[in-house]
């Protein structure tokens, strides 16, 4: 996964993409939920979520100084509820205990989508995305971009069923929830 590209955009224009408002609306977590965000980067989203969960999992390759200062400024803005996870989401998520996942221009990136799927659905967790639009002047080459129909019919596959959707100028989101298992 290359969680460099979305490391440098200054925060105004992150939330100018992506309002924050809009996105925690769409997603709707509680003071018990633990996120993990799932290519972390710079913590942008980890650092806004930490506010209205019990833990964020901030989970991306960080090399150990990257992880040490994600930490740091995490501890110097006074979060007490975030974790710096250095690791691959391939190899690692399956280990956390979570209950909602989260992904910002990372899913496109991940090699083992079903394997992660499974990973989500198996901890009975909820799953947003938000993703680059295919006509989006910027951002990963268009041939690895997932279009928004692609990702709801590859969640629906793995059993969860579209609780929201956001769509903005240059992205959208869509959240998910497990849907219930028919015995």
């Amino acid at each position: 996964m290359n969680h460099r590209s979305h490391r440098s955009l200054p925060e105004s224009f992150r939330n100018a993409a992506v309002p924050a408002a809009e996105l925690l609306e769409l997603m709707k977590l509680s003071e018990d939920d633990i996120v993990v965000d799932v290519g972390s980067g710079s913590g942008y989203y980890s650092f806004l979520f930490a506010s209205s969960c019990k833990e964020v999992l901030a989970l991306d390759l960080y090399s150990q100084a990257e992880a040490r200062e994600l930490a740091s400024r995490a501890e110097k803005a006074g979060i007490k509820n975030l974790k710096v996870i250095p690791g691959d989401a391939c190899n690692m998520l399956w280990t956390l205990s979570f209950t909602h996942a989260f992904f910002s221009n990372s899913f496109h990136d991940m090699g083992c989508r079903d394997d992660i799927l499974s990973s989500i659905r198996n901890a009975g967790a909820k799953l947003t995305v938000v993703e680059f639009k295919p006509t989006t002047p910027f951002g990963p080459p268009s041939f690895i971009r997932i279009p928004k129909t692609e990702l709801e019919r590859l969640a629906e596959a793995h059993g969860f069923s579209k609780l929201g959707e956001k769509d903005f100028k240059f992205h959208y989101a869509l959240s998910f929830g497990p849907s219930p298992r028919i015995v």
